[in-house]
């Protein structure tokens, strides 16, 4: 067996994970990704049984994802493949179904008609992640660049 040095070793074969070693390998850095087998087309939720659905991206619009597609060089690909889904997402409750669509008007009026008493909870909410988010993209717009070698 050869013995091969790595600088970092990325468990997992998330999105976050696949994208910290393309980045890390960019810069110069010799990477090793270590993941596990192939996920089952269902999982479990109480007794019900779930199909997996096609993956989804909400962090898509986000800036920093869009940083990271071009320093990949992968914003044409990005924009040829991705396909938005409308409803983002759907929450089915007995006698209920709510589509979160990515408008936010369309979702207010979605929320007004099954849910009218939790409208100022959810403004509040989404009032709450938004300034999260603007506080995320803005540590973000910042490069943290370590030269190879000086990670550690």
């Amino acid at each position: 067996m050869t013995a091969k040095h790595f600088d970092v070793i990325v468990l997992g074969r998330s999105i976050g994970a696949l994208t910290a070693a393309a980045l890390l390998a960019r810069r110069d850095f010799t990477v090793l990704v270590l993941g596990q087998g192939e996920r089952g087309s269902t999982y479990r939720i109480d007794q019900r049984v779930m199909l997996r659905r096609a993956f989804t991206m909400l962090a898509a619009a986000a800036p920093t994802w869009r940083k990271v597609v071009v320093e990949l060089a992968q914003s044409q690909t990005w924009k040829r493949r991705v396909t938005p889904a409308s409803p983002m997402m759907q929450v089915l409750k007995p006698r209920r179904r709510i589509d979160v669509p990515p408008d936010m008007a369309l979702f207010g009026r979605e929320i007004d008609r099954e849910y009218p008493e939790l409208r100022r909870l959810v403004d509040e909410l989404y009032g709450d992640l938004a300034r999260v988010n603007a506080a995320a993209d803005e540590a973000f717009e910042h490069d943290a660049v370590w030269p190879p070698g000086t990670f550690w």
